[in-house]
């Protein structure tokens, strides 16, 4: 429990180091498995060990250790790998995002998993097929089931939007796109200030920053200097 507290107010390092010292008490493999995925997650979000991360990620989905993955772990774990290989600009995959929604069906875990897949094929959409339009297209499908059953995904999920709709007024300068951008960004913000979730509201703000200059409205030095003071601080 403190592991995985420590891993949700972002303090990561703390989270790797209680995780370790949980091994000296496992009682199964799954039980290692399981403190295993946290680790991996955990350098996951650093982002500064992502060969350790990617490694401990494929030993999870190797068949030696099938037996004992939990179906949630398994599948969080394919598609963490793909989300490292897009980081790193990498243009094959261990697993295609039809690889992915297929194993998810295969183990009846389809219906909770499918936005946290969705979410990294829009990405890979908009960066790798460089179809703006259709990634859009897919997240807002998306984002109205998630309005339906209120998950906490849904928030993330306006970001990316925000995010796509800026990429798209950087290309095209349409006006519609700007306003929807700076619309999805400040529902985002409305969730992040509530909940307490920094990662999500230094985002955020950084991307409207972005989206004003894109305008030519230059942010204003102490706000930015604020938020990049912030962000390290937390």
């Amino acid at each position: 429990c403190i592991a995985n507290l420590n891993h949700l107010i972002n303090d990561f390092d703390n989270a790797i180091l209680y995780c370790e010292l949980l091994k000296n008490k496992c009682r199964t493999p799954k039980d290692l498995i399981d403190i295993n995925y946290l680790i991996a997650h955990c350098l996951r979000h650093k982002g500064t060990d992502n060969f350790m991360a990617i490694k401990m990620f494929r030993d999870i989905t190797s068949s030696k250790s099938n037996l004992y993955v939990s179906p949630k772990n398994y599948i969080r774990s394919c598609y963490s790998i793909v989300s490292i290989q897009m980081m790193e600009n990498q243009n094959e995959f261990d697993f295609s995002f039809e690889d992915i929604y297929r194993l998810a069906d295969e183990v009846n875990y389809s219906k909770q998993t499918i936005p946290y897949i969705k979410r990294h094929e829009i990405r890979y959409i908009a960066t790798y097929k460089k179809d703006i339009n259709a990634a859009i297209s897919l997240a807002e499908k998306e984002l109205i089931n998630l309005e339906k059953n209120q998950y906490r995904i849904k928030y993330d999920y306006y970001f990316e939007i925000a995010e796509l709709y800026r990429w798209s007024y950087d290309m095209n300068h349409d006006e519609t796109h700007w306003k929807l951008s700076k619309k999805y960004y400040s529902n985002a913000l409305d969730f992040a200030k509530i909940s307490g979730d920094y990662n999500l509201e230094s985002s955020s703000l950084m991307g409207e920053v972005l989206l004003n200059l894109d305008k030519g409205i230059i942010c204003n030095q102490e706000k930015l200097e604020k938020i990049i003071a912030e962000t390290k601080d937390k």
